[in-house]
């Protein structure tokens, strides 16, 4: 895959979910409850923060001072977000779970989420 093409797909996933929890946070908070109590979904949810973790490190590990260097951040950062789910659980289950109990949390990480979409697919489209 090109820069374009990852800045674009990592771009509409997090405009999607960003935009899908400032339109409905009920739903998300009901997500995010679920998932808490959920220990399948949370393993998975880390196995799969691995794999795409690993993925974007593996083949673009790139530290240079280019627009590049978000999609190697954001493939770190998935990675040891995966490995923290999969090793500390019970951490990371009161992490997200702190997500539901404060409106104002969910809404900062749905606008940051919602912002970053929007900062990927202007790189995705008309940077790259």
């Amino acid at each position: 895959m090109t820069d374009a093409q990852i800045f674009q797909v990592l771009g509409f996933i997090y405009l999607a979910c960003g935009l899908g929890m400032l339109i409905n946070p009920n739903f998300y908070k009901k997500i995010f409850a679920e998932y808490v109590e959920r220990m399948p979904a949370l393993y998975l949810n880390g196995a799969l923060l691995v794999l795409l973790g690993y993925l974007l490190i593996t083949f673009h590990n790139i530290w240079t001072g280019t627009w590049g260097l978000i999609i190697t951040i954001i493939g770190w950062i998935a990675f040891i977000k995966g490995l923290f789910a999969l090793i500390f659980p019970k951490a990371f289950i009161m992490i997200a779970g702190s997500m539901i109990k404060r409106k104002s949390t969910l809404m900062i990480a749905a606008t940051i989420a919602t912002l970053l979409g929007i900062l990927l697919l202007v790189l995705g489209y008309f940077v790259y």
